[in-house]
């Protein structure tokens, strides 16, 4: 299945230190995605009815993520817990109105 957002690693911002460790020792790592990288990709998604679900971040080994909630100026993705790490990705949209009316028709 093709992802709803394809970032490219150089469109991202990562902390080199993590944010959260859980019960495992799996460390939490915040990335956050440029408004010029995702915009067109979130729009076009927004456009057919519905939010994005799923998202990659391309690199040498690409990050899979997961929607994990909603706010009202983007959306965070989450990944799976791979060699103890896991990345929460932010990818912003700057309108707020847009995103308001589709998460109101769309079950979440």
């Amino acid at each position: 299945m093709k992802p709803d957002i394809t970032l490219a690693k150089k469109s991202i911002f990562f902390n080199e230190h993590p944010a959260a460790s859980d019960s495992k020792g799996n460390k939490t790592y915040f990335c956050y995605a440029t408004l010029a990288s995702c915009q067109k990709q979130v729009e076009k998604v927004l456009s057919e009815g519905r939010l994005p679900r799923t998202a990659t971040i391309k690199s040498k080994e690409s990050i899979q993520l997961k929607i994990s909630c909603y706010q009202d100026d983007g959306f965070w993705f989450q990944s799976e817990a791979i060699d103890g790490k896991k990345h929460r990705l932010w990818v912003p949209f700057k309108d707020e109105t847009k995103l308001k009316e589709i998460a109101k028709k769309v079950k979440v």
